[in-house]
Protein backbone atom coordinates (compact mmCIF):
# COMPACT_ATOMS: atom_id res chain seq x y z
CA UNK A 1 0.00 0.00 0.00
CA UNK A 2 1.01 3.20 -0.93
CA UNK A 3 1.20 6.20 1.51
CA UNK A 4 -1.43 8.23 -0.88
CA UNK A 5 -4.00 5.20 -0.57
CA UNK A 6 -2.64 4.73 3.06
CA UNK A 7 -4.02 8.49 3.91
CA UNK A 8 -7.12 7.82 1.50
CA UNK A 9 -8.14 4.68 3.85
CA UNK A 10 -7.73 6.69 7.01
CA UNK A 11 -9.82 9.57 5.45
CA UNK A 12 -12.67 6.80 4.75
CA UNK A 13 -12.24 5.65 8.76
CA UNK A 14 -12.17 9.52 10.07
CA UNK A 15 -15.35 9.37 7.98
CA UNK A 16 -17.14 6.33 9.36
CA UNK A 17 -15.68 7.47 12.82
CA UNK A 18 -18.18 10.74 12.65
CA UNK A 19 -15.71 12.79 14.15
CA UNK A 20 -14.05 14.85 11.68
CA UNK A 21 -15.50 16.49 8.33
CA UNK A 22 -13.76 16.13 5.38
CA UNK A 23 -12.28 19.87 5.39
CA UNK A 24 -10.44 18.98 9.14
CA UNK A 25 -9.21 15.84 7.58
CA UNK A 26 -7.29 17.35 5.41
CA UNK A 27 -6.07 19.51 8.13
CA UNK A 28 -5.03 16.20 9.58
CA UNK A 29 -3.51 14.46 6.09
CA UNK A 30 -1.12 17.66 6.41
CA UNK A 31 0.08 17.51 10.22
CA UNK A 32 0.75 13.73 9.27
CA UNK A 33 2.80 14.29 6.37
CA UNK A 34 4.71 17.18 9.31
CA UNK A 35 4.84 14.37 11.67
CA UNK A 36 6.58 11.54 9.50
CA UNK A 37 8.90 14.28 8.10
CA UNK A 38 10.33 15.21 11.21
CA UNK A 39 10.52 11.33 12.15
CA UNK A 40 12.86 10.90 9.72
CA UNK A 41 14.80 13.84 10.58
CA UNK A 42 14.80 13.42 14.56
CA UNK A 43 13.51 9.96 15.14
CA UNK A 44 13.93 7.22 12.89
CA UNK A 45 17.18 6.19 11.05
CA UNK A 46 16.18 6.68 7.03
CA UNK A 47 17.17 2.89 6.42
CA UNK A 48 14.27 2.03 8.86
CA UNK A 49 11.56 4.72 7.49
CA UNK A 50 11.80 3.24 4.04
CA UNK A 51 11.96 -0.10 5.12
CA UNK A 52 9.34 0.34 7.45
CA UNK A 53 7.23 2.74 6.42
CA UNK A 54 4.14 1.51 5.16
CA UNK A 55 3.90 -1.11 7.74
CA UNK A 56 4.32 1.28 10.79
CA UNK A 57 1.86 4.01 9.07
CA UNK A 58 -0.77 1.66 7.63
CA UNK A 59 -0.89 -1.12 9.34
CA UNK A 60 -3.39 -1.61 12.18
CA UNK A 61 -5.95 0.56 10.22
CA UNK A 62 -8.83 -1.75 12.45
CA UNK A 63 -7.58 -0.57 15.99
CA UNK A 64 -7.39 2.86 14.94
CA UNK A 65 -10.91 3.09 13.84
CA UNK A 66 -11.98 1.47 17.37
CA UNK A 67 -10.11 4.78 18.59
CA UNK A 68 -10.75 7.56 16.39
CA UNK A 69 -13.94 8.29 18.32
CA UNK A 70 -12.32 9.32 21.65
CA UNK A 71 -9.03 10.88 19.97
CA UNK A 72 -8.21 12.89 17.38
CA UNK A 73 -6.23 11.91 14.32
CA UNK A 74 -3.52 13.71 15.48
CA UNK A 75 -3.10 12.03 18.99
CA UNK A 76 -3.13 8.83 17.52
CA UNK A 77 -0.07 9.82 14.60
CA UNK A 78 1.89 10.89 17.35
CA UNK A 79 1.24 7.59 19.21
CA UNK A 80 2.13 5.46 16.02
CA UNK A 81 5.42 7.25 15.27
CA UNK A 82 6.13 6.79 19.65
CA UNK A 83 5.78 3.24 18.76
CA UNK A 84 7.48 2.92 15.64
CA UNK A 85 10.68 4.60 17.23
CA UNK A 86 10.42 1.98 20.43
CA UNK A 87 9.92 -0.80 17.82
CA UNK A 88 12.93 0.25 15.81
CA UNK A 89 15.90 1.17 18.81
CA UNK A 90 16.81 -0.60 21.93
CA UNK A 91 16.96 3.71 22.76
CA UNK A 92 14.34 3.30 25.05
CA UNK A 93 16.14 0.49 27.35
CA UNK A 94 16.89 1.07 30.74
CA UNK A 95 17.38 4.64 29.91
CA UNK A 96 14.36 6.44 31.73
CA UNK A 97 15.61 7.51 34.88
CA UNK A 98 19.56 8.58 33.41
CA UNK A 99 17.95 10.70 30.86
CA UNK A 100 15.60 12.03 33.65
CA UNK A 101 19.09 12.82 35.30
CA UNK A 102 20.34 14.63 32.44
CA UNK A 103 17.82 16.69 31.32
CA UNK A 104 17.74 17.88 35.13
CA UNK A 105 21.08 18.86 34.95
CA UNK A 106 21.86 20.22 31.65
CA UNK A 107 19.04 22.57 31.67
CA UNK A 108 19.89 26.18 31.13
CA UNK A 109 23.29 25.36 30.88
CA UNK A 110 25.24 26.37 27.65
CA UNK A 111 28.93 26.02 26.77
CA UNK A 112 31.14 22.83 27.37
CA UNK A 113 29.90 20.55 29.48
CA UNK A 114 30.77 17.08 30.95
CA UNK A 115 28.73 14.65 32.00
CA UNK A 116 31.08 11.14 33.18
CA UNK A 117 29.36 7.55 34.01
CA UNK A 118 31.98 4.61 34.93
CA UNK A 119 31.00 2.43 32.28
CA UNK A 120 32.57 1.68 29.00
CA UNK A 121 30.48 -0.48 27.35
CA UNK A 122 29.65 0.69 23.28
CA UNK A 123 26.51 -0.62 23.23
CA UNK A 124 25.25 1.12 25.81
CA UNK A 125 27.11 4.56 25.00
CA UNK A 126 26.15 4.69 21.42
CA UNK A 127 22.15 4.08 22.83
CA UNK A 128 22.62 6.49 25.58
CA UNK A 129 23.99 9.31 23.22
CA UNK A 130 20.92 8.60 20.54
CA UNK A 131 18.21 8.94 22.89
CA UNK A 132 19.56 12.14 24.67
CA UNK A 133 19.43 13.79 21.52
CA UNK A 134 16.12 13.13 20.97
CA UNK A 135 15.33 13.43 24.75
CA UNK A 136 17.43 17.15 24.96
CA UNK A 137 14.66 18.58 22.85
CA UNK A 138 16.68 20.70 20.66
CA UNK A 139 16.15 21.76 17.14
CA UNK A 140 19.60 20.38 16.08
CA UNK A 141 21.40 17.96 17.68
CA UNK A 142 25.11 16.74 16.48
CA UNK A 143 26.34 13.26 16.93
CA UNK A 144 29.91 12.95 16.72
CA UNK A 145 31.54 9.95 16.32
CA UNK A 146 33.39 7.97 19.76
CA UNK A 147 36.70 8.20 20.46
CA UNK A 148 38.74 6.18 22.90
CA UNK A 149 41.62 7.63 24.48
CA UNK A 150 44.74 5.27 25.04
CA UNK A 151 47.99 4.50 23.83
CA UNK A 152 47.02 2.45 21.21
CA UNK A 153 43.95 4.29 20.29
CA UNK A 154 43.94 7.95 20.32
CA UNK A 155 46.62 10.35 22.24
CA UNK A 156 44.94 12.92 24.13
CA UNK A 157 46.59 15.58 21.77
CA UNK A 158 44.69 13.95 18.97
CA UNK A 159 42.09 13.59 20.92
CA UNK A 160 41.48 16.95 21.86
CA UNK A 161 42.53 17.89 17.80
CA UNK A 162 39.72 15.38 16.57
CA UNK A 163 37.35 17.03 19.08
CA UNK A 164 37.88 20.87 18.00
CA UNK A 165 36.66 19.98 14.59
CA UNK A 166 33.14 19.49 15.91
CA UNK A 167 33.08 23.11 17.36
CA UNK A 168 32.52 24.17 14.05
CA UNK A 169 28.34 22.58 14.38
CA UNK A 170 28.01 24.83 17.46
CA UNK A 171 26.83 27.55 15.17
CA UNK A 172 23.63 25.72 14.41
CA UNK A 173 23.44 23.19 17.32
CA UNK A 174 24.29 21.19 20.11
CA UNK A 175 27.07 18.80 19.50
CA UNK A 176 27.11 15.00 21.54
CA UNK A 177 30.60 13.44 21.76
CA UNK A 178 31.51 10.49 23.85
CA UNK A 179 34.96 10.08 24.74
CA UNK A 180 36.03 6.63 26.31
CA UNK A 181 39.12 6.60 28.79
CA UNK A 182 40.96 3.50 30.83
CA UNK A 183 43.77 6.22 31.52
CA UNK A 184 42.53 8.55 34.10
CA UNK A 185 46.00 10.88 33.84
CA UNK A 186 44.63 11.03 29.87
CA UNK A 187 40.75 11.72 31.08
CA UNK A 188 42.25 14.78 32.85
CA UNK A 189 44.89 16.26 30.31
CA UNK A 190 42.32 15.59 27.54
CA UNK A 191 40.27 17.90 29.61
CA UNK A 192 42.22 20.79 30.62
CA UNK A 193 43.30 20.65 26.98
CA UNK A 194 39.89 20.92 25.75
CA UNK A 195 38.50 23.86 28.04
CA UNK A 196 41.33 26.01 27.40
CA UNK A 197 40.51 25.96 23.94
CA UNK A 198 36.76 26.17 23.53
CA UNK A 199 34.69 29.54 23.25
CA UNK A 200 32.82 29.53 26.69
CA UNK A 201 30.00 31.96 24.96
CA UNK A 202 28.61 29.53 22.75
CA UNK A 203 24.53 29.89 23.26
CA UNK A 204 24.20 26.10 22.38
CA UNK A 205 25.81 23.34 24.27
CA UNK A 206 29.23 20.71 23.69
CA UNK A 207 28.81 17.71 25.43
CA UNK A 208 31.32 15.49 26.62
CA UNK A 209 30.27 12.01 27.92
CA UNK A 210 33.00 10.75 29.87
CA UNK A 211 33.27 6.71 30.00
CA UNK A 212 35.52 5.47 32.32
CA UNK A 213 36.39 2.59 34.30
CA UNK A 214 35.21 2.00 38.01
CA UNK A 215 38.39 2.36 39.16
CA UNK A 216 39.13 5.66 37.98
CA UNK A 217 37.86 9.12 39.27
CA UNK A 218 36.40 11.79 37.19
CA UNK A 219 38.53 14.66 35.90
CA UNK A 220 38.01 17.74 38.16
CA UNK A 221 34.08 19.87 36.76
CA UNK A 222 32.47 16.76 34.75
CA UNK A 223 28.98 15.71 36.10
CA UNK A 224 28.53 12.18 37.71
CA UNK A 225 26.34 9.85 36.34
CA UNK A 226 24.76 6.58 38.03
CA UNK A 227 26.45 3.75 35.79
CA UNK A 228 23.78 1.67 33.88
CA UNK A 229 21.91 -1.79 35.55
CA UNK A 230 18.92 -3.95 34.29
CA UNK A 231 16.79 -6.14 36.07
CA UNK A 232 14.37 -8.44 34.50
CA UNK A 233 11.45 -6.14 34.71
CA UNK A 234 13.00 -3.65 32.89
CA UNK A 235 13.38 -6.32 29.65
CA UNK A 236 9.64 -7.33 30.48
CA UNK A 237 8.35 -4.05 29.84
CA UNK A 238 10.70 -3.16 26.66
CA UNK A 239 9.76 -6.29 24.82
CA UNK A 240 6.32 -5.37 25.74
CA UNK A 241 6.57 -2.70 23.37
CA UNK A 242 7.57 -4.91 20.66
CA UNK A 243 5.26 -8.01 21.10
CA UNK A 244 2.03 -6.25 20.50
CA UNK A 245 3.36 -5.28 17.38
CA UNK A 246 4.39 -8.55 15.76
CA UNK A 247 1.74 -10.69 13.85
CA UNK A 248 0.90 -13.90 13.58
CA UNK A 249 0.31 -14.31 17.74
CA UNK A 250 0.05 -17.96 18.51
CA UNK A 251 -0.14 -17.12 22.47
CA UNK A 252 -1.31 -14.65 24.39
CA UNK A 253 1.11 -11.77 24.71
CA UNK A 254 2.23 -11.19 27.83
CA UNK A 255 3.13 -15.28 27.23
CA UNK A 256 5.51 -14.34 24.63
CA UNK A 257 6.77 -11.35 26.68
CA UNK A 258 7.39 -13.99 29.52
CA UNK A 259 9.39 -16.44 27.48
CA UNK A 260 11.29 -13.79 25.84
CA UNK A 261 12.32 -12.02 29.13
CA UNK A 262 13.69 -15.25 30.27
CA UNK A 263 15.00 -16.00 27.16
CA UNK A 264 17.34 -12.65 27.70
CA UNK A 265 18.14 -13.17 31.30
CA UNK A 266 19.27 -17.13 30.55
CA UNK A 267 21.74 -15.93 27.75
CA UNK A 268 22.85 -12.47 29.07
CA UNK A 269 23.61 -13.51 33.09
CA UNK A 270 26.70 -14.79 34.14
CA UNK A 271 27.07 -16.54 37.55
CA UNK A 272 23.12 -14.65 38.39
CA UNK A 273 24.21 -11.66 37.09
CA UNK A 274 22.97 -9.38 33.94
CA UNK A 275 25.18 -7.64 31.69
CA UNK A 276 23.95 -4.81 30.38
CA UNK A 277 25.90 -4.83 27.11
CA UNK A 278 24.85 -8.32 26.62
CA UNK A 279 21.61 -7.20 26.85
CA UNK A 280 21.59 -4.41 24.08
CA UNK A 281 23.55 -6.81 22.10
CA UNK A 282 20.78 -9.01 22.05
CA UNK A 283 17.86 -6.49 21.76
CA UNK A 284 19.82 -4.90 18.76
CA UNK A 285 20.07 -7.87 16.74
CA UNK A 286 16.34 -9.03 17.64
CA UNK A 287 15.12 -6.14 15.94
CA UNK A 288 17.23 -6.55 13.35
CA UNK A 289 15.39 -9.45 12.65
CA UNK A 290 12.11 -8.56 13.04
CA UNK A 291 12.02 -5.22 10.77
CA UNK A 292 12.79 -7.65 8.09
CA UNK A 293 10.03 -9.97 9.51
CA UNK A 294 7.86 -8.91 12.34
CA UNK A 295 6.03 -12.02 13.10
CA UNK A 296 6.12 -14.13 16.53
CA UNK A 297 7.70 -17.20 14.50
CA UNK A 298 10.60 -14.99 13.00
CA UNK A 299 10.62 -14.51 17.16
CA UNK A 300 11.04 -17.67 18.13
CA UNK A 301 13.03 -18.73 15.44
CA UNK A 302 15.30 -15.91 16.79
CA UNK A 303 15.61 -16.91 20.25
CA UNK A 304 15.83 -20.62 19.21
CA UNK A 305 19.30 -19.27 17.23
CA UNK A 306 20.47 -17.73 20.03
CA UNK A 307 19.74 -20.20 22.15
CA UNK A 308 22.04 -22.71 20.08
CA UNK A 309 24.87 -20.75 20.45
CA UNK A 310 24.74 -19.00 23.88
CA UNK A 311 23.66 -21.87 25.62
Amino acid sequence: MNDENGLKRLGVLAKQADTQTCGEFDLYKGQLLDILDKAKKHILPLDVIEANRNRVIHEGLNPIADRLAGKSFVDLCQESAQAAYKFSTPDHFDLEELITDCQCKLRRKQGLIGLAIHYTGNYFLSHFKTRLKVDLHRKNVFIAPSITLSASHTTTETGVRLVKRYMLNLSQSDVLVDIVSTDQTAADRFWQKLNSVFDHQSCNRFIVIMGMEPECSFPQGFIPLNPPCCNEGHIFNWVGNIVPQLSLLSKEPDTIMNEWTDAVINECSIEGQLYIEFVYEHLEAALNKLRLNPTVPALYDFLEERKQIYA
